[in-house]
């Protein structure tokens, strides 16, 4: 079965750094089977203790250097080749899948904004209309006869007007509170249909034009992408002048956000302190 996947390579199949090279070019991308205690290993605390979700290697030295960082932190880890492109040309097929794997709904959503760029959490997100997602998403989950909630991610090819899958999620994520929002209630759908209730026939129709928030972290972002030349102020702030929803915040209930924003900057106090006084952070290895 043939799937619309970048060229990847197996942390089980091969035995060195060299192998890898033998199989796939540059740049290529690190990704762990699992992220638990990821965010405090060596080979993600050297990178500024931003939290990437995958490190990618340019060139030889860095392939050698990432390969041997992340055996030291796990031995199930998938290397693939790099899909060019900004967070903009990352998408997300959303749907639920009933027992004779037939759609309920479905979705598709486009990341703005992530921290820290290229392989970094969403912090700003939105849903879109984009039918080719959608017919490469539903080929899929009919070929592999899906039943249940998934997600399936891509990143779009901008040279060769391909989309290339990412990685394919069967778990609820925080894109469903922006679906639910726009008119389509995954979990709702879910509970529904395994418990026999009626539910509305294929829901396809969805709104457009509102964005999910993660203001904290979309503060990182935009330094981030500031300090790249990516973003400007102007830029930043007017992305916000359509409707939200947020992460944590809510005017009816905002101790869930300031909760949150306490502890970031908790945090962030904890690291400055400790660079001030030249304490190394404490990395782990699993």
């Amino acid at each position: 079965m043939s799937l619309p996947i970048p060229k990847t390579v197996l942390s089980r199949d091969i035995q060195t750094a060299d192998d890898i090279m033998r199989e796939l070019s540059f740049p290529c991308i690190f990704k762990p089977h699992s992220h638990i205690g990821w965010a405090e290993s060596a080979i993600v605390q050297e990178r500024l203790t931003k939290p990437y979700k995958a490190i990618k290697a340019e060139n030889p030295d860095q392939l050698h250097h990432v390969y041997n960082r992340l055996k030291a932190f796990t031995t199930d880890f998938v290397i693939q080749e790099y899909i060019e492109g900004e967070e903009d040309q990352i998408y997300s097929f959303h749907a639920y899948l009933n027992h004779q794997s037939e759609p309920l709904a479905y979705y598709v959503g486009q990341k703005i904004r992530t921290y820290p760029m290229h392989a970094g959490e969403s912090t700003f997100i939105e849903l879109i209309n984009e039918p080719m997602i959608v017919d490469i998403g539903m080929d899929i989950l009919k070929r592999i006869k899906f039943v249940g909630v998934v997600k399936i991610d891509f990143k779009k090819d901008a040279m060769r007007n391909r989309f290339y899958v990412l990685e394919l999620n069967a778990r609820y994520n925080l894109w469903n509170y922006l679906g639910a929002h726009c008119g389509i209630n995954l979990p709702l759908l879910a509970y529904y249909d395994m418990t026999g209730a009626a539910h509305p026939p294929l829901q396809r129709d969805y709104k457009t034009g509102v964005r999910w928030l993660s203001f904290v972290n979309d503060v990182h972002a935009f330094y981030d992408m500031r300090d790249h030349g990516k973003l400007s102020v102007i830029g930043w702030l007017s992305s916000y002048l359509s409707p939200k929803v947020y992460d944590v915040f809510s005017w009816k209930d905002p101790l869930p956000f300031l909760i949150d924003f306490t502890k970031h900057i908790g945090k962030y106090l904890y690291k400055k302190i400790r660079q001030l006084c030249h304490i190394p952070m404490r990395v782990h290895a699993r």
